[in-house]
């Protein structure tokens, strides 16, 4: 992960201070890809601490993971669906129709969006869609198949030792907007 270092970034002549693991203290660091100072919250906040002499001001955008098809149906089996360190447990009932599983998976992870910092949502057609909606960084793994949790095609880690402690998924990081 490329972190913004000191003077990496100057805006309008002016050097940019580096973006520190302080300037973030929402993003997970659970997964060992997961860094604070490359994350958009703390890249945002190195670049607002000189917005008054740049004129430029900084947004953390979302991390986001879309999947590429709608959730499957095969598994009668429970879930558990790691989002940035938080356990989401969901109930997967065989043969159920997909738009249910969907809408179960999408309500699980938004009842702990407080705990995880992600919020779940459905693509017009169907897909799974997760976002940080503060610009934290997103690491999502499990050891269920991807395609029951409508995960397929994603940066997600499926790992048959996911559990709580793992420390071995992806990490998806959020993008910076500037505004004058």
């Amino acid at each position: 992960v490329n972190t913004l270092g000191d003077g990496d970034l100057k805006i309008n002549g002016v050097p940019i201070r580096g973006a520190t693991a302080a300037d973030d203290t929402r993003s997970s660091i659970l997964s060992t890809s997961s860094i604070r100072s490359g994350s958009a919250i703390a890249i945002a906040n190195a670049i607002n601490a000189s917005t008054k002499d740049t004129g430029v001001s900084a947004v953390a955008s979302p991390a986001s993971l879309e999947a590429e098809a709608a959730p499957s149906n095969a598994s009668t089996e429970s879930a558990i669906l790691y989002l940035n360190g938080t356990a989401v447990a969901v109930d997967l009932v065989a043969d159920e129709d997909v738009t249910a599983r969907l809408n179960k998976i999408i309500s699980a992870v938004n009842a702990q969006k407080g705990q995880h910092g992600v919020e779940a949502s459905a693509t017009a057609d169907g897909r799974l869609k997760l976002d940080t909606v503060d610009g934290r960084n997103l690491s999502v793994w499990t050891s269920t198949d991807a395609d029951e949790l409508g995960l397929s095609g994603t940066d997600a880690t499926i790992d048959e030792d996911a559990s709580l402690t793992f420390t071995g998924a992806t990490t998806i990081y959020g993008s910076v907007s500037l505004k004058s």
